[in-house]
């Protein structure tokens, strides 16, 4: 069968007689549009197959400094320990905490690598898909939505601190005491541990994981599907709807996964938990 898209044979020819290559040619042999993650007909996999391990390969490369920075920051106080870790060398520790995090980091890649093909959602840095053999590299192709990401982070950091000054009057003083140890002077590492496991690591989670599984159920509700992508092929883009569908579920799931580390700080009150949800939420729809 020929190519969908290819250009139709010589309509004027006879339909019974094959067609032989020019001179000096041959002849191609026809492509079927295969969908992405199958198997080709000669037992191949397809491209968006093949380019799995390279694209949670680069994915987990990128939160992994992270991981790194989470575990070097690591100092937990005895009491919060279990008897049996209270003993434990800080290495140990730090290993410790960084295996969980590391864990959720390859699954997340590993998801958001295996629907990517099917979503149309594809990463600059962690996408091996190549429109053009000429195609610049990632970060020229980044460069030029740097200013506006900049730009929208700073934006959310000031939404964000006037909005936890509003909330913080209403929270009692339980809370007050809490943003009160929380107002000295940050330290190097928990600034990198913040650029760098909030920045690359929750994203890769959340953005490229998280997101992209739920955009790529939305597709599968009814008038939402995308068309299967022909090999060689980008799939389109997703519809508005599917899209938001992937991007508020990724923010709330965001916002929530920030209530665990708030319960060891505070008693969890219905409106702290608005506090930090909202915060976050709006934080993960801009992101």
């Amino acid at each position: 069968m020929p190519d969908s898209l290819s250009a139709p044979a010589n309509l004027t020819s006879d339909p019974q007689r094959p067609q032989r290559p020019a001179i000096g040619t041959t002849a191609a042999p026809a492509r079927t549009p295969v969908p992405a993650g199958t198997a080709s007909p000669a037992g191949t996999a397809t491209p968006g197959l093949r380019s799995f391990p390279r694209r949670w390969f680069r994915a987990v490369l990128l939160g992994l400094p992270g991981i790194v920075m989470l575990a070097v920051q690591f100092v937990p106080p005895q009491a919060a320990l279990p008897p049996g870790l209270r003993d434990a060398s800080p290495v140990l520790l730090a290993l410790l905490a960084a295996l969980n995090p590391l864990l959720l980091l390859m699954a997340a890649a590993a998801v958001g690598a295996a629907v990517a093909p099917g979503t149309g959602l594809r990463s600059i840095v962690a996408s091996a898909w190549r429109p053009r053999p000429d195609d610049p590299t990632a970060w020229t192709r980044l460069a030029p939505h740097l200013p506006v990401a900049f730009a929208c982070g700073l934006g959310v950091a000031v939404l964000l601190h006037l909005g936890d000054r509003a909330f913080t009057p209403l929270l009692g003083e339980q809370w007050a005491a809490v943003q009160a140890r929380a107002t000295g002077p940050v330290s190097l590492g928990g600034l990198a541990t913040g650029i760098f496991y909030g920045g690359f690591t929750e994203e890769v989670m959340m953005r490229w994981g998280v997101m992209g599984l739920v955009v790529w159920l939305a597709l599968r509700l009814p008038g939402q599907r995308s068309r299967a992508p022909t090999t060689g092929v980008p799939p389109p883009v997703p519809g508005p709807i599917a899209a938001w569908i992937g991007i508020v579920v990724a923010a709330a799931l965001f916002g929530a996964g920030h209530l665990p580390a708030v319960a060891m700080l505070s008693e969890l009150t219905p409106l702290l938990i608005v506090r930090t949800v909202g915060l976050n939420l709006v934080g993960g729809l801009v992101y």
